[in-house]
């Protein structure tokens, strides 16, 4: 991935690894700038995997080697995503965070209220590729002159700051793993890396977390570039875990709506929507992802925060039913929180992820 590190430190969402030039597809509409690799970014999980390469290796060159690309990276977040200089970024497409249609985004992107419970494909699905396009058409990709905006151009959908805090959990946190890995070699780097640790989770707790609605939230900013949050609850609420500076009272808070089953506690762990939420739908059957289902990505962030907080049995009970789900359902991409069915792409890599944290967990 790091091959594909723009001059500016941004790492591409996708990589076209296989593109032979001259092959697109001519009546497939191009969305981005060139073919070799688009313009968005992605949740930027890069430290958890290098924290896990140098636990098995105990090598630090591998550490001299990658730890400086993803500071860049990071850096980058910083430089770009944070808006208003809080530690809170943004992001500029729901395929940044990898969540794509989870109803946290709904409000951002405008869809009708009528249609957030059960939205057909047709009533959503299109708006992300028009919000692409108009990227493309209107500002050839300009990153700082699409997020300088200060309101919505007429026209196709073409707005769109989020301020996810999953991403923002998974960014904050990064930075802190990033600072106890250089902290093997380089002290001063370490210290810089904490340093904006500590910077993004203040602004997490002060910008992310909604006195009304009693949790933390995904902030917005509507089509005035007015700081809003939609309540909806779901998966990415329970992400705080993963900060340092969460309060006790806090954490109790995030793991009591974890262990509801009125909200998240489902027989297969865990659903990306509250099952109190209108727009929970637990089966696959729209083609629109993140509006119920569950997927290993997110346990294994959501089981980190908890072993960091001190909730061991949480976790143990957690990985009981993530077992349980793998071995009734096998390897999909997600699953159906009630049955343990599998949708979508069968023996995705990214779902053997409960063998590490089966590991974690010492239970292999």
């Amino acid at each position: 991935m790091l091959h594909f590190q723009q001059e500016d430190g941004r790492l591409p969402q996708q990589i076209n690894w296989r593109l032979k030039k001259g092959l697109t597809d001519p009546l497939k509409p191009r969305l981005y700038s060139q073919d070799e690799y688009n313009d968005l970014t992605q949740m930027p999980v890069l430290p958890y995997s290098l924290r896990s390469i140098y636990e098995a290796t105990g090598d630090v060159n591998i550490l001299k080697e990658f730890v400086p690309p993803l500071v860049k990276y990071f850096n980058w977040w910083k430089a770009t995503r944070d808006l208003d200089h809080t530690g809170v970024v943004t992001i500029l497409h729901p395929w940044e965070s990898g969540l794509d249609l989870t109803p946290a985004y709904d409000r951002a992107l405008g869809v009708n209220p009528e249609n957030r419970a059960r939205p057909a494909w047709s009533n959503i699905y299109p708006q992300l590729i028009q919000l692409a396009l108009s990227y493309r058409w209107r500002y050839s990709w300009d990153q700082s002159a699409i997020l300088s905006r200060t309101s919505a151009a007429v026209g196709p959908i073409n707005w769109f700051k989020v301020q996810d805090i999953a991403v923002n959990c998974v960014y904050a946190s990064g930075w802190g793993i990033l600072g106890d890995l250089a902290g093997v070699y380089d002290k001063s780097l370490a210290a810089e890396c904490h340093a904006n640790q500590r910077h993004s989770e203040s602004g997490i707790l002060s910008t992310l977390y909604s006195a009304e609605a009693g949790r933390f939230v995904t902030g917005y900013k509507d089509d005035q570039n007015t700081q809003r949050f939609h309540p909806v609850r779901t998966i990415q609420m329970l992400f705080p875990l993963l900060l340092d500076t969460i309060s006790p009272d806090q954490v109790s808070s995030i793991v009591s709506y974890l262990t509801s089953p009125s909200e998240f506690w489902t027989p297969y762990p865990i659903p990306s929507v509250s099952r109190s939420e209108p727009a929970y739908n637990p089966i696959q059957n729209t083609d629109l992802l993140w509006r119920g289902t569950t997927w290993g990505f997110t346990n294994w962030f959501v089981m980190e925060g908890l072993r960091k907080h001190g909730h061991a049995d949480v976790a143990d009970a957690l990985m009981d039913r993530w077992i349980a789900m793998v071995q009734k359902g096998g390897v999909w991409e997600n699953y159906n929180p009630e049955t343990a069915v599998g949708y979508e792409a069968e023996g995705l890599g990214m779902s053997v992820v409960i063998v590490d944290s089966m590991k974690r967990l010492g239970r292999i």
